[in-house]
This record gives C-alpha cells, structure tokens and sequence, in this order.
C-alpha cells in the first residue's frame, strides 16, 4: 500500500525529520511512502527517499492574484494533479499542512481517495495577519474533508481540532534514541576540537523563525554572560531571522561569544557538547528537540510555549515564563546531566520503533476498516 504524505519541503525540519525516522524503518514492503511538496526547490532527503523506493511529486504553491480568491488557483493545481493519477494509486494521503490540510484534503475527496488524514504539528498558525486569517479560512475545511484526524501531541490536537476531536490519534514524533544516547567520549572530544574546553556551552536547536523566539534567548544571553563569562551560546538552525541576530550580538557585543552552525546532519552527536539545551519559542506543536535533548541526559529550559508532553518525566525540564530575568537566573545554574534518561522517553513511546508500529497499525485499520 503506498500512503501519500503531503509537506512543505523535503529539507531538515521537525516534521520531515519525524517522517523520515519513521519512513527509514516501516517495512516497505507493506507500506512505502511517497511525498508531495509545495516547492521547486530540491530537499536534501530527496536522494534517500528515492533510494528506499519513494517518489517525490511537486506542485508548488501558487500566489493568489487579485483576480482570484485566496488558494483558489493553488488548488485548481491540486485538483488538477489528483486527477491525473491512476486510479487507487493512493487509498490514503496524510497532510502535514495544519490549517492548510483542508485545501490539500478537499482536492483529494474531489480526486475520490478514500482515506484523508490531517495531522497537527502545531500550536499556533505563523504569517502576518492576513496570512493567519488565509490559513485560518482553510482551517474550516478539514473537519468536512478530512476522514481522520492526527497530532503530535494533545496540545497540538485541541490547537487544530478542538478537544477532544473526533477519531484523534495522537502520533508521538519519532526519534531514533540510540543515537541520541550520551557518549563522554564524544563529549570531550567535540569540546577540545571546537575550544569548548573550559565554557559554558548553551545550544539553541531550531529554525530560527520569530516563532521560535531566538532573538529573546540573545538578549537572555547578554544578560547572562556578564554573570558567567565562560558562557558560549551556539545556534543550530537557518531562518529568516539570522541577519536580525547576527546584528543584534554585534550591538551587545557578543559576537565572539555567539556562534551560528547553520543546518546540521550531526545534532545527535552534538548535544553530548553541550551543558544545557534553551527553547524560548512561543508555541510548539510538542518540542522535539527537548525530546531528543532528554534521549541525550541534556538538561531543558523550555518556554511555556512548549507543550507539557515535551517533558518526559526524567527531571530535565524546567518550564520558564518568557521574563529576561528568570531566564538568566536558571541558565546560571542549570539542573545536572542523566545519561540514563533515554529511558523516559523509551517508555513514553517516542522511540522511532514504536511509532513505526503505531503508525502502520493506524493505516492498516484507517483502510480496512475505516477506524
């Protein structure tokens, strides 16, 4: 059976990444996934994902004109490429879009594919005001064209659905726990190669987005390192944003201590670097990257923004309210390491194996059953 999986992009980010722990070790002979994204533009899991049998299909967004109503012509496309393609090629499409799933789920009802998810990764819909009232519009869809409803977590599922929603399934975001268990010995090793010896190392794992609120974490960070100055904060993540911080720690003077990765294949080996993990965002749809950082022993600062599910129970995670202040008083003294905590989230059912499991069993009775 070949599921359908409408995203934005196939490059780095928390929803392809979830899809992409999970799509590597679903038994492929029984499911095999193919994808549809709104862009020209190559993603960087393009060359696995047709190496593990996957298509990858394109339609790109189109803007609305003044002649059109807003996602009237964009899904014209949709409806245009649905039609196109063989009948029962696909007893299932699953759209990663939030709001935006109702457009993508009514022009595949038109198309006549049975079996129409729409999964919830988030908690607030981003885009100036115009744009939120656009997607909020399409948001009204998905309850008459979507046959069933997904979401990272409970958070997720009453942000997008309202609470509780009808045949909800709550999908854990996959994370692969053996690599994200803590190693001294990459520990130390990363730390002497990058001349992170003898500092505080605080990491920052994200697009850097005005949701995901870096530049309140920079200002936080001057603050803190009058206090500390062995403190280093390192960003991992590309954004529209970075211009605006890279000229922000020119002005507090931070740039020798501020350092900017960009995109990274090798985050899992990069927590056992770090002394604590900092995510001020103002809404996510769980948190993976506090997940991942647990699965590591890496202590947690986490927004109030970020759902409580985010926490796995293993003592890493402290939720802070987004005051400068209170921000700079717990980063002084950060809660200690447990490399033991991937255990936590082992039990919690986050495991990759797991939800492969899950995943595939909400498919198999979706279509032969319609549960």
């Amino acid at each position: 059976m070949r599921v359908l999986h409408v995203v934005n992009s196939l490059d780095r980010g928390g929803v392809e990444n979830m899809m992409m722990n999970v799509y590597r070790r679903v038994n492929r002979s029984q499911l095999q996934f193919d994808f549809l994204v709104q862009t020209d533009q190559v993603g960087v899991y393009e060359e696995e994902i047709d190496l593990l049998g996957g298509r990858v299909y394109r339609v790109p967004y189109q803007t609305t004109s003044k002649f059109t109503l807003p996602g009237q012509a964009y899904y014209a496309k949709l409806r245009g490429f649905f039609h196109a393609l063989p009948l029962f090629t696909y007893p299932v499409i699953h759209s990663h879009l939030d709001r935006m799933s109702g457009l993508v789920l009514a022009a595949a009802d038109d198309a006549g594919i049975p079996i129409r998810i729409a999964h919830s990764h988030a908690k607030r819909t981003t885009g100036a005001t115009l744009t939120r009232l656009y997607k909020y519009s399409w948001g009204w869809f998905i309850r008459r064209y979507a046959t069933h409803y997904a979401a990272c977590s409970k958070e997720g599922a009453r942000w997008l659905f309202g609470w509780p929603p009808r045949k909800v399934q709550v999908i854990p975001d996959a994370v692969n726990v053996r690599d994200f268990l803590f190693r001294d010995d990459y520990r130390q090793y990363l730390r002497k190669r990058h001349g992170w010896d003898n500092a505080y190392v605080i990491g920052y794992v994200g697009r850097l987005e005005a949701i995901k609120n870096p530049q309140f974490l920079l200002r936080v960070f001057a603050r803190l390192h009058a206090r500390r100055p062995d403190a280093l904060l390192v960003f991992f993540g590309c954004g529209s944003e970075i211009g605006a911080l890279q000229a922000l720690a020119a002005e507090l003077h931070l740039l020798p201590y501020v350092q900017f990765w960009g995109e990274r294949d090798d985050i899992s080996q990069l927590l056992n670097a770090l002394d604590i993990l900092a995510v001020p965002s103002l809404a996510e749809g769980l948190g993976t990257a506090v997940v991942e950082a647990q699965a590591n022993g890496l202590p947690c600062l986490a927004s109030t923004g970020v759902p409580r599910s985010a926490d796995m129970g293993a003592g890493l995670v402290q939720f802070l309210p987004l005051a400068e202040e209170v921000w700079q008083d717990h980063l002084c003294r950060p809660p200690k390491r447990k490399p033991t905590a991937w255990r936590y989230v082992v039990a919690r059912g986050y495991d990759a194996f797991d939800v492969v499991d899950k995943i595939t069993d909400f498919y198999l009775k979706a279509v032969k059953y319609g549960l």
